[in-house]
């Protein structure tokens, strides 16, 4: 009879760390995204989905709350393989949740994602789970909040962070309105399976785009007026007039033609294409008349010198990220040249010894960890199973290059008054625009040959 908690632990949790140890230290291990579903579903056929819960949380929690370089920078069919997991089984992973501000949860998702992780539905699909569980929300002081930050997020503008807050309101809506809990459940999963209607009309009430990948709003519009959701244009009529005058306050003259131009395609595509109603009873709960008002009463209006003083703003962003993309590239092409040199240099140094592995490991960690890590990896390439010397060293090195990682992650706070810092030899210079592999120690391979050869 298979254990299958031991089959859990050799098949399952053991490739999960292979391959985020292996990412961790740049060897570029990969998950089999099909073959570690196949396991999955293995030991859950036998009864075992316990056994998989309780393997596999620990690593959507960090996927989820703690994301640091070995989780984000690594592998994508393993974040792939914890998306789908977290897709299939949100109530294995919803309980992660309890003790969590809703709020501050909003946050920490948007701040570690991007347009393509899925992050924002991952959230979606999670609150959805949550909320029908949880008894200790205070639905009430949950709106308030969620509405003030909606509100007031239209002028600081953050697509992710309005998508998620979007998507929580909606919840609350449900949460709010519905008695019955298999009429919050209906309501809850229709709400996630159609967020690319609903995103669009939270789009038009909040006159910025959330929950698709449109730059405007006029574009989100035009998906009603004759694009694939023509048969909900309905939908779009009423949302307009409703918010008829705060649309009009924060568009600038063009937006606003071009908008009044897509109100009458939106007429003609009720006239000519059948309407689908089935999500009106939903619309009804998350946008009645009188919360849409409160939303046009609430919404700030921007003047003309306010619009041209963002234009300004948006032209000198992307003139400078634009500045700092190549800067950045330059400096990549000069750092990688120096690091693929120094790694020549220690490996031909140890192999015709003319330093000892304690003078390269000393090299080494003389360095910055980031460095450590990467002069590591590239010597392991070459020296792993070739040379004696590195064989008997490396984990050695390995486990102290991760303490010395731990260790300069920790904030210090290091007090130096001015008479001090310039008799240390400091001068005024600015080197901000200078790239070079310098180590604290005497991390030079020439120097450390010379001394090999006085100690001979």
């Amino acid at each position: 009879m298979t254990n299958w908690v031991k089959y859990t632990n050799d098949n399952i949790v053991s490739e999960i760390d292979y391959v985020l140890e292996s990412n961790e230290y740049g060897g570029g291990g990969s998950l089999d995204y099909w073959d570690m579903l196949d396991k999955v579903d293995r030991v859950k056929i036998y009864n075992g989905y316990g056994i998989v819960c309780r393997a596999l949380v620990p690593y959507i929690e960090e996927y989820l709350f703690h994301p640091d370089e070995r989780m984000h920078e690594g592998d994508e069919n393993l974040l792939r393989f914890f998306r789908t997991w977290i897709f299939r089984h949100p109530s294995s992973v919803s309980e992660l949740l309890e003790g969590h501000d809703l709020l501050e949860l909003v946050e920490t998702f948007a701040k570690y994602s991007t347009k393509d992780d899925q992050r924002d539905r991952l959230f979606l699909c999670l609150m959805r789970s949550y909320c029908l569980t949880s008894e200790s929300i205070d639905w009430h002081d949950l709106y308030e909040r969620t509405k003030f930050e909606l509100v007031n997020g239209v002028k600081d503008y953050n697509w992710t962070r309005m998508t998620m807050l979007s998507m929580l309101m909606g919840i609350v809506m449900i949460m709010k309105q519905c008695e019955r809990d298999y009429v919050m459940e209906k309501m809850l999963l229709l709400y996630e399976n159609n967020w690319s209607f609903f995103g669009g009309c939270y789009s038009i009430l909040l006159g910025k785009v959330v929950g698709s990948g449109y730059h405007h709003l006029n574009a989100v519009v035009g998906q009603f007026a004759g694009g694939h959701m023509k048969d909900t244009a309905w939908a779009a009529r009423e949302l307009i007039d409703y918010c008829r005058k705060p649309l009009r306050n924060n568009m600038t003259q063009n937006s606003w033609v071009k908008l009044c131009g897509l109100g009458k395609r939106i007429l003609d595509a009720i006239d000519n294409v059948e309407q689908d109603y089935t999500l009106q009873p939903l619309f009804k709960i998350l946008f009645p008349k009188t919360e849409c008002d409160s939303y046009a009463n609430a919404a700030p209006r921007r003047t003309a010198a306010e619009y041209n003083r963002l234009l300004e703003e948006k032209e000198h962003k992307i003139a400078e990220r634009d500045r700092m993309i190549e800067d950045w590239k330059s400096k990549a092409v000069s750092l990688e040249k120096q690091v693929k040199e120094l790694t020549e240099k220690m490996r031909k140094a140890l192999v015709e010894e003319q330093i000892s592995i304690e003078l390269l490991k000393e090299a080494i960690l003389s360095y910055q960890s980031g460095i450590a890590r990467t002069l590591f990896t590239r010597l392991d390439w070459v020296l792993e199973g070739k040379n004696h010397a590195w064989n008997s060293h490396r984990d050695e090195l390995k486990q102290t290059i991760r303490e010395k990682e731990r260790e300069e992650s920790t904030p210090k706070v290091t007090h130096v008054t001015a008479d001090a810092y310039y008799e240390s030899g400091a001068t005024h210079a600015d080197h901000r625009n200078t790239i070079a592999l310098e180590a604290k120690g005497s991390a030079d391979v020439g120097k450390l040959i010379g001394m090999k050869k006085e100690n001979n």
